[in-house]
């Protein structure tokens, strides 16, 4: 998102402050600087919402899959549950095992709410491209 943020407000930095006269670039660059540190700051706090959200959301439907009905499961859980043992003991290893499925099925779906507001951010910008072409072209020795 940093890489992004750069990319986006260069461009616009550029419009906003190319078509405004001399007198008027102080003013126009501390409002710009004040719009653009508010956007960042709701753009990012939206995105951090979004990948807790989504990341909760896949979590749900991804702990149907550490069941004992569920073969894959059952492989890597006595996997292991086997080098765990190796070390402690078994209540102890279990213990371990349990957690450790749980880490993995809490990064996985961190993993894809990262993707999902990945996708949903490049829709808006994909979006958004056409916006461009609204813009009237202007010439800044009209607005001296």
């Amino acid at each position: 998102m940093g890489v992004g943020v750069i990319l986006v407000f260069i461009p616009v930095s550029a419009l906003v402050l190319g078509t405004l006269p001399k007198s008027e670039l102080t003013n126009g660059s501390s409002l710009h600087n004040l719009c653009k540190s508010t956007m960042t700051a709701i753009v990012a706090s939206v995105a951090s919402t979004l990948v807790a959200r989504h990341s909760q959301m896949h979590q749900v439907y991804l702990v149907d899959n550490l069941s004992n009905f569920n073969l894959v499961f059952q492989h890597k859980f006595a996997a292991l549950l086997g080098t765990f043992m190796s070390n402690a003991s078994s209540s102890f290893a279990t213990i371990k095992t349990n957690s450790y499925m749980y880490k993995s099925l809490l990064a996985q779906s961190r993993l894809m709410a990262y993707v999902d507001v990945f996708e949903i951010f490049a829709l808006l910008a994909f979006c958004l491209i056409p916006l461009a072409f609204f813009f009237k072209k202007s010439n800044i020795r009209d607005n001296a």
